[in-house]
């Protein structure tokens, strides 16, 4: 029984795609000599051909795009990861000083602000003219 680093080893070294095209040519054969006998009629000959081709591996290349779609995969979920534990902090730090100040602190320090800008001196000369 064979695990998966050898299975992997077999795929870049190229014996597993010798394998499939060996496996491949004797199927060809097969078919050949299957239509040469008589025993099957031209279109079952294509038929099974077409079957045959279409069902070949590239076992090198389909390594690769799947290696390609698992690290993309693997990128975004620690992306995500990543993502949702910073916005769980500013969430929760956030909510945290929100709800740790009282609501009077808040308008008070709103008004300040007000004061700083000149707001409250603006909207003032508006109301006494």
């Amino acid at each position: 029984m064979s695990n998966g680093w050898t299975d992997l080893w077999d795929v870049l070294t190229g014996k597993a795609q010798a394998e499939s095209d060996a496996a491949d040519a004797k199927l060809k054969k097969l078919n050949d000599d299957k239509y040469a006998r008589g025993e099957w009629t031209r279109e079952q000959y294509d038929t099974a051909e077409n079957h045959r081709v279409t069902g070949a591996v590239d076992a090198q290349a389909q390594v690769a795009a799947d290696f390609k779609a698992g690290a993309v995969e693997g990128l975004g979920n620690v992306a995500d990861t990543v993502r949702s534990a910073a916005n769980g902090v500013a969430e929760t730090a956030g909510g945290f000083v929100w709800k740790a100040v009282p609501w009077w602190v808040w308008v008070l320090a709103l008004g300040y602000v007000a004061w700083q800008f000149g707001a409250v001196r603006r909207l003032a000369g508006k109301v006494v003219s």
